[in-house]
């Protein structure tokens, strides 16, 4: 169970650094709710859509970066191509700024409760806490979780302490505010996708 979970967290940083290349090279393959992109309404069909409807450029460079992309989350799921609630274990934004900060959380394992992520952290907000999940349906997500950031820094909770026991943003966003509820793509707000839906963080 360990091993699969360590796996999951090296492909979780792939998949964030593979998007982050194809964004700086002018391939934007992060989830948005506006064109060219279809309206995923679910990390489910995003990850889907990744793997399955994503023609490659004509650069090599891009088919390179998108093939890695495409091998990572295939093989996390064991080979599978059809991604179900039940075993798909990835959160991750949707309309993220161009601006976004590095300590910014853009994806999470899907043992997070995704209204507790935030778009709006101020120094009044450090010492709020990511809430779990209560039993998952995926067993590799009961003892762990991990958030990735945007600048691919993989932060990883439970490990040595209780379950009970939670980081602070404090801790996950190394002390640094932000406010990314005015920052909008296009007049859309940034959110999650989950493996069931689309959820709007509260910043409460």
């Amino acid at each position: 169970m360990v091993t699969t979970f360590v796996a999951l967290k090296v492909r979780s940083r792939d998949i964030v650094e593979c998007l982050n290349e194809g964004y700086s090279t002018g391939v934007g393959l992060w989830p948005r709710d506006e064109p060219p992109q279809p309206h995923c309404r679910s990390s489910v069909e995003y990850f889907n859509w990744l793997i399955t409807y994503v023609p490659p450029s004509r650069d090599e460079y891009d088919k390179k970066c998108l093939r890695h992309l495409r091998e990572k989350i295939v093989s996390q799921l064991y080979g599978r191509q059809c991604f179900s609630e039940k075993n798909m274990p990835w959160i991750i934004v949707k309309n993220l700024p161009e601006d976004a900060p590095d300590n910014f959380i853009v994806m999470a394992t899907a043992n997070v409760t995704p209204a507790s992520l935030r778009t709006r952290l101020s120094e009044e907000d450090m010492n709020k806490r990511v809430e779990i999940v209560r039993n998952p349906p995926m067993r590799v997500l009961r003892e762990r979780i991990c958030l990735v950031r945007k600048d691919g820094k993989v932060v990883e909770l439970w490990k040595d302490r209780s379950p009970q026991v939670k980081y602070t943003y404090r801790e996950i966003c190394d002390n640094m505010p932000f406010d990314l509820t005015t920052n909008l793509v296009n007049g859309l707000s940034v959110k999650y996708l989950t493996p069931t839906g689309e959820v709007t963080p509260i910043n409460e």
